[in-house]
Protein backbone atom coordinates (compact mmCIF):
# COMPACT_ATOMS: atom_id res chain seq x y z
CA UNK A 1 0.00 0.00 0.00
CA UNK A 2 1.26 3.40 -0.36
CA UNK A 3 0.45 4.57 2.90
CA UNK A 4 2.08 1.80 3.94
CA UNK A 5 5.57 3.25 1.92
CA UNK A 6 4.91 6.43 3.14
CA UNK A 7 4.30 5.70 6.90
CA UNK A 8 8.25 3.46 6.22
CA UNK A 9 10.27 6.50 4.26
CA UNK A 10 8.97 9.58 7.28
CA UNK A 11 8.78 6.92 9.82
CA UNK A 12 12.37 8.48 11.50
CA UNK A 13 11.62 12.29 10.45
CA UNK A 14 7.81 12.34 12.16
CA UNK A 15 9.45 10.39 15.66
CA UNK A 16 12.56 12.81 15.27
CA UNK A 17 11.61 15.13 18.12
CA UNK A 18 9.90 12.21 20.50
CA UNK A 19 13.37 10.73 20.10
CA UNK A 20 15.19 13.91 20.69
CA UNK A 21 12.57 14.32 24.31
CA UNK A 22 13.23 11.40 25.53
CA UNK A 23 12.52 8.37 23.89
CA UNK A 24 15.81 7.54 22.66
CA UNK A 25 16.90 7.69 26.42
CA UNK A 26 14.25 4.92 26.68
CA UNK A 27 15.55 2.89 24.48
CA UNK A 28 18.94 3.08 25.85
CA UNK A 29 17.88 2.20 29.12
CA UNK A 30 15.56 -0.85 28.16
CA UNK A 31 18.07 -2.36 26.47
CA UNK A 32 21.33 -1.15 28.18
CA UNK A 33 22.07 -4.16 30.54
CA UNK A 34 21.43 -7.33 28.03
CA UNK A 35 23.69 -9.56 27.20
CA UNK A 36 23.98 -12.66 24.73
CA UNK A 37 21.35 -13.40 21.57
CA UNK A 38 18.20 -10.59 21.30
CA UNK A 39 15.39 -10.94 19.32
CA UNK A 40 13.81 -7.86 18.50
CA UNK A 41 10.27 -7.95 17.34
CA UNK A 42 8.98 -5.33 15.09
CA UNK A 43 12.73 -3.83 14.66
CA UNK A 44 11.35 -1.40 12.05
CA UNK A 45 14.23 0.99 10.64
CA UNK A 46 16.05 0.18 13.54
CA UNK A 47 16.06 3.07 15.99
CA UNK A 48 17.11 0.26 18.55
CA UNK A 49 19.87 -0.93 16.89
CA UNK A 50 23.10 1.32 18.68
CA UNK A 51 21.75 1.15 21.72
CA UNK A 52 22.69 -2.41 22.53
CA UNK A 53 26.04 -2.87 24.59
CA UNK A 54 28.83 -5.20 23.37
CA UNK A 55 27.62 -8.05 25.77
CA UNK A 56 25.10 -8.36 22.79
CA UNK A 57 26.38 -10.95 20.26
CA UNK A 58 23.69 -11.58 18.15
CA UNK A 59 20.59 -9.63 16.87
CA UNK A 60 17.98 -11.69 15.37
CA UNK A 61 15.97 -8.47 13.71
CA UNK A 62 12.48 -9.17 13.18
CA UNK A 63 10.15 -6.78 10.81
CA UNK A 64 7.21 -7.85 8.80
CA UNK A 65 6.89 -4.78 6.83
CA UNK A 66 9.15 -4.97 3.40
CA UNK A 67 9.25 -1.09 3.65
CA UNK A 68 10.69 -0.80 7.03
CA UNK A 69 12.74 -3.37 6.64
CA UNK A 70 14.35 -2.29 3.26
CA UNK A 71 15.34 0.82 5.42
CA UNK A 72 16.30 -1.72 8.42
CA UNK A 73 18.88 -3.35 6.27
CA UNK A 74 20.67 -0.27 4.71
CA UNK A 75 21.47 0.87 8.23
CA UNK A 76 22.95 -2.45 9.13
CA UNK A 77 24.38 -2.17 5.36
CA UNK A 78 26.06 0.99 7.14
CA UNK A 79 26.87 -0.58 10.11
CA UNK A 80 24.84 0.27 12.52
CA UNK A 81 24.40 -2.22 15.52
CA UNK A 82 27.34 -3.30 14.76
CA UNK A 83 27.05 -4.29 11.16
CA UNK A 84 26.13 -7.50 9.29
CA UNK A 85 28.57 -9.43 11.82
CA UNK A 86 26.11 -9.01 14.66
CA UNK A 87 22.58 -8.18 13.35
CA UNK A 88 20.61 -10.29 11.45
CA UNK A 89 17.30 -8.84 9.16
CA UNK A 90 14.65 -11.57 8.96
CA UNK A 91 11.30 -10.26 7.37
CA UNK A 92 9.18 -11.98 9.65
CA UNK A 93 5.80 -11.58 11.70
CA UNK A 94 6.28 -11.30 15.57
CA UNK A 95 3.44 -14.20 15.45
CA UNK A 96 6.10 -16.88 13.63
CA UNK A 97 9.34 -16.22 14.75
CA UNK A 98 12.43 -17.82 12.75
CA UNK A 99 14.38 -18.66 16.10
CA UNK A 100 14.48 -21.95 18.00
CA UNK A 101 12.63 -22.91 21.44
CA UNK A 102 14.62 -21.03 23.93
CA UNK A 103 17.43 -19.55 21.81
CA UNK A 104 17.10 -16.33 23.15
CA UNK A 105 18.57 -14.73 25.59
CA UNK A 106 15.90 -11.28 25.85
CA UNK A 107 13.08 -10.42 23.41
CA UNK A 108 12.85 -6.90 23.05
CA UNK A 109 9.85 -4.60 22.09
CA UNK A 110 9.49 -0.64 21.53
CA UNK A 111 5.60 0.98 20.17
CA UNK A 112 5.52 -2.63 18.22
CA UNK A 113 2.64 -4.44 19.94
CA UNK A 114 0.28 -1.84 19.28
CA UNK A 115 0.04 -3.06 15.42
CA UNK A 116 0.57 -6.78 15.12
CA UNK A 117 -2.38 -8.62 14.08
CA UNK A 118 -2.58 -11.41 16.70
CA UNK A 119 -0.70 -9.89 19.63
CA UNK A 120 -1.61 -12.61 21.57
CA UNK A 121 0.06 -15.11 19.69
CA UNK A 122 3.02 -12.81 19.62
CA UNK A 123 3.69 -13.16 23.01
CA UNK A 124 3.12 -16.63 22.80
CA UNK A 125 6.11 -16.87 20.09
CA UNK A 126 8.15 -14.34 22.76
CA UNK A 127 8.04 -17.08 25.16
CA UNK A 128 8.47 -19.93 22.91
CA UNK A 129 11.87 -18.45 21.88
CA UNK A 130 13.27 -17.56 25.74
CA UNK A 131 14.94 -19.63 27.63
CA UNK A 132 13.92 -20.07 30.95
CA UNK A 133 15.35 -16.33 33.32
CA UNK A 134 15.33 -15.08 29.82
CA UNK A 135 13.48 -11.37 29.35
CA UNK A 136 11.04 -9.67 27.74
CA UNK A 137 11.71 -5.86 27.62
CA UNK A 138 8.92 -3.49 26.48
CA UNK A 139 7.91 0.06 25.58
CA UNK A 140 4.67 0.28 24.27
CA UNK A 141 1.90 3.29 23.98
CA UNK A 142 -1.26 1.68 25.72
CA UNK A 143 -4.81 2.16 26.29
CA UNK A 144 -5.60 5.03 28.76
CA UNK A 145 -6.58 4.71 32.50
CA UNK A 146 -8.25 7.93 31.89
CA UNK A 147 -11.85 7.18 30.63
CA UNK A 148 -12.45 10.36 28.48
CA UNK A 149 -9.43 9.62 26.41
CA UNK A 150 -9.78 5.46 26.36
CA UNK A 151 -13.18 6.18 24.37
CA UNK A 152 -11.49 8.36 21.95
CA UNK A 153 -9.04 6.10 21.89
CA UNK A 154 -11.77 3.36 20.82
CA UNK A 155 -13.50 5.64 18.63
CA UNK A 156 -10.66 6.87 16.30
CA UNK A 157 -8.55 3.15 16.25
CA UNK A 158 -9.82 2.25 13.33
CA UNK A 159 -9.30 5.97 11.29
CA UNK A 160 -6.01 6.03 13.22
CA UNK A 161 -4.98 2.64 12.35
CA UNK A 162 -4.98 3.12 8.10
CA UNK A 163 -2.89 6.49 8.86
CA UNK A 164 -0.49 4.68 11.18
CA UNK A 165 0.14 1.13 9.19
CA UNK A 166 -2.24 -0.68 11.30
CA UNK A 167 -1.49 0.86 15.11
CA UNK A 168 -4.48 0.67 17.35
CA UNK A 169 -3.85 3.27 19.95
CA UNK A 170 -6.75 1.24 22.43
CA UNK A 171 -4.87 -1.66 22.80
CA UNK A 172 -4.03 -2.77 26.61
CA UNK A 173 -0.70 -4.62 25.79
CA UNK A 174 0.10 -5.07 29.66
CA UNK A 175 -2.88 -6.91 30.38
CA UNK A 176 -1.87 -9.07 27.49
CA UNK A 177 1.23 -10.13 29.16
CA UNK A 178 -0.22 -10.35 32.04
CA UNK A 179 -2.49 -13.36 31.08
CA UNK A 180 0.46 -14.95 28.76
CA UNK A 181 1.39 -18.48 30.31
CA UNK A 182 4.93 -18.78 31.28
CA UNK A 183 5.24 -14.92 31.50
CA UNK A 184 6.05 -13.13 34.94
CA UNK A 185 5.62 -9.44 34.52
CA UNK A 186 7.31 -7.32 37.12
CA UNK A 187 7.28 -3.51 38.02
CA UNK A 188 5.61 -1.67 35.20
CA UNK A 189 6.86 1.73 34.70
CA UNK A 190 3.37 4.70 33.99
CA UNK A 191 5.51 7.56 31.22
CA UNK A 192 3.81 9.30 28.55
CA UNK A 193 4.95 9.23 24.79
CA UNK A 194 6.72 12.67 24.71
CA UNK A 195 6.05 15.34 21.95
CA UNK A 196 3.51 12.72 20.66
CA UNK A 197 -0.02 12.90 19.60
CA UNK A 198 -2.35 12.57 23.14
CA UNK A 199 -3.96 9.72 21.34
CA UNK A 200 -0.53 7.77 21.73
CA UNK A 201 0.61 9.49 24.70
CA UNK A 202 -0.22 7.00 27.66
CA UNK A 203 3.31 4.73 28.04
CA UNK A 204 4.15 1.32 29.70
CA UNK A 205 7.52 0.56 30.22
CA UNK A 206 8.66 -2.65 31.68
CA UNK A 207 10.18 -6.04 31.88
CA UNK A 208 8.47 -9.66 31.91
CA UNK A 209 10.34 -12.57 32.58
CA UNK A 210 10.02 -15.89 31.26
CA UNK A 211 8.87 -18.63 34.27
Amino acid sequence: MILDRLFARFYDSVLKDTEEHGLRDMRAALVGDLAGTVVELGAGTGLNLDHYPAAVTRIVATEPDPHMAKQLRAKVADGHGGGASRVEVVQAGAERLPVADGEADAVVATLVFCTIPDAPAAAAEAVRVLRPGGVLRFIEHVRSSDPGLARWQDRLDRPWGVLAAGCHPNRDTVALLRATAGLEVGEVRDDRLPKAPKLVRPLALGEAVRA
